[in-house]
């Protein structure tokens, strides 16, 4: 019963399956997968020295005008496949407490951030989070199961504040499912997909679903499956079936 599935993708991907009078051997995949632009190229990688890098992304970046450009052009590739959504990971890597920043401040931390400053980076981090929450998009983020301590859905209350035209989907949640319900409770342009609690534990899936059931609506939770190949997809769909009918 899948009809379609969404596919998190890279630049690189993105740009080539937009761009389909060139030839390339994953164009094919658009009748299959909706590509859905992972926003994390664009926030770079701190290195183990502190310098903010972005090795993902097509052109060198040495200034913050060049990064802006990069984020132009990839949302340009966004808009010609029409995504319904865009993705971030960031929670592995760090905390979901994104302050607000202006373009003054960042641009005076980007020289620092390329050297090797951590605090200089974050803002720069900072800012890119509110361009592209500025853009409206439906916005799908990892919270939870990695990173403990910097990943509970509550750190991203001052931007769901900020942008209420933006609708957060915060994905998976564990173990922050109660901090994640609340915040459903609370705001109405938040929800929650649950994915890869099923894969984890069905049993976490279970309650979590039946706390939900007294509190929260039950229009804006999703059960994707967060698989990584068609047999593992179809297994999770079948076992968060079961989980349905117990709660």
């Amino acid at each position: 019963g899948i009809l379609h599935a969404f596919k998190p993708v890279h630049t690189e991907y993105m740009n080539a399956v937009a761009q389909p009078h060139r030839s390339n051997p994953v164009e094919n995949e658009l009748q299959l997968y909706t590509p859905i632009y992972r926003t994390d190229d664009l926030f770079g990688t701190v290195s183990a020295d502190g310098r903010l890098t972005f090795p993902h992304l097509p052109a060198p970046v040495h200034t913050l005008s060049d990064l802006e450009d990069a984020m132009d052009a990839a949302y340009r590739s966004i808009d010609a496949l029409h995504s319904p959504c865009v993705k971030q990971m960031q929670a592995y890597f760090r905390t979901l407490e994104f302050a607000y920043r202006t373009r003054e401040e960042a641009e005076a931390a980007f020289p620092k951030a390329l050297s090797g400053d951590r605090d200089a980076a974050a803002v720069v981090q900072d800012y890119i989070m509110e361009r592209i929450l500025s853009r409206g998009m439906k916005y799908q983020i990892h919270t939870g199961v990695a990173n403990i301590g910097y990943t509970s859905p509550a750190k991203l209350r001052g931007a769901v504040e900020r942008h209420p035209e933006v609708p957060f989907v915060f994905l998976h949640t564990y173990p922050y499912t109660d901090e994640a319900l609340t915040m459903l409770w609370f705001y109405p342009n938040v929800y929650l997909d649950l994915s890869w609690l099923q894969l984890l534990s069905p049993t976490i899936l279970r309650d979590t679903l039946r706390k939900a059931l007294g509190l929260t609506p039950m229009n804006r939770i999703f059960l994707s499956t967060d698989a990584t190949c068609p047999e593992e997809q179809y297994g999770t769909a079948v076992g968060i079936r079961r989980v349905l009918a117990q709660v």
